[in-house]
């Protein structure tokens, strides 16, 4: 028992000097909020809880208007949202020993794992046996408009439904700023009820050299400072009235053991692929398919629309629903 107990306090200390040293590495400019009245964004990982008696984890903390807010994940569902820290009664620090007995936790974990890979690490497909589909699409740096045509035909090519289709979206920060017609557009047809987006985090500048061999680039190009590429993206994301989902996207599909690990301390789940439409990849139940939406790769947007019309029956599901319990 007492081996047991000094194991778990280790862990504990680990765990919150990691996450100590993540807020120490953040630059002011950096760990601060450009505008909206925000300020101090910063890593942090404990359980709070709401008066309802709801349970969940903080994982950023930030100022905004004079008032401290969280950014929270439903450690059931996957949900992510923000309250106000005045609102919610601390816990105290969260362990990984303590969050994997959730379905998040269990999922950040065995998605953070090694052995580590090269390319289209994390999750790829669905945890357990699904009757569906899970469509993620890509919004990479470019100067092209959104192809709007994607989201407006898989509705007209589906079965006809009166609730809104999920679909998961890899934002970049800098899409973001030269998009911003295009990114009203998005968030009006949330409004409207006719998709359901789940924002999911694709780094901000989504680096890219050519030419250059896959483990010297992306965001694993010497001198890429990994922490400000995510957290600048989920600045960003909330500074636009969006919600930044706990999962996260690499550029290229391209990692290394190093970024991972810096990705677990951050609360963010991999996001892979095994059905990049583009290249060839066939989807199936359960199967996490990757499209562009930035005008980029147009063969996938069409390979996925054939699909839809030729599969108008199968169903798009929402992504928390690929690793929670079924």
């Amino acid at each position: 028992m007492v081996g047991r107990s000094m194991g778990r306090l280790i862990a504990r200390i680990a765990h919150l000097t990691v996450l100590f040293l993540l807020v120490l590495h953040l630059p002011v400019s950096q760990a601060k909020i450009r505008s909206g009245g925000m300020a101090d964004y910063r890593v942090t990982f404990q359980w709070v809880h709401a008066p309802s008696g709801s349970r969940f984890l903080a994982v950023r903390r930030f100022v905004r208007g004079g008032a401290s807010y969280f950014l929270l994940v439903n450690p059931q569902t996957f949900e992510s949202s923000v309250a106000r820290a005045s609102a919610l009664a601390l816990d105290g620090p969260a362990i990984f020993d303590d969050v994997r007995e959730t379905p998040f936790g269990h999922a950040l974990l065995r998605y953070t794992a090694p052995p580590y890979h090269l390319r289209n690490y994390g999750a790829i497909h669905a945890m357990h046996s699904v009757d569906g589909m899970y469509l993620t699409v890509d919004l990479c740096p470019t100067a092209k408009p959104l192809d709007r045509t994607l989201f407006e035909q898989m509705r007209d090519e589906g079965t006809p439904s009166s609730t809104p289709l999920p679909v998961a979206v890899a934002i970049t920060g800098q899409w973001m700023e030269r998009h911003p017609q295009d990114l009203t557009w998005l968030k009006e047809q949330v409004r409207d009820k006719l998709l359901a987006i789940t924002w999911v985090n694709h780094s901000y500048d989504h680096p890219y050299t050519p030419n250059i061999p896959a483990d010297y680039n992306f965001l694993v190009s010497p001198g890429v400072d990994f922490q400000a590429q995510v957290l600048r993206t989920e600045v960003a994301l909330l500074e636009r009235g969006l919600i930044p989902s706990p999962f996260f996207r690499f550029p290229g599909l391209v990692s290394n053991g190093e970024v991972v690990e810096q990705l677990r301390a951050l609360s963010l789940i991999p996001i892979g692929s095994d059905a990049w439409l583009a290249k060839g990849q066939r989807a199936r139940d359960g199967s996490f398919i990757l499209v562009h939406g930035n005008g980029n790769e147009p063969l996938g947007v069409s390979r996925f629309l054939r699909l839809r019309h030729r599969r108008p029956d199968v169903t798009l599901l929402p992504l928390p629903t690929a690793f929670s319990t079924p």
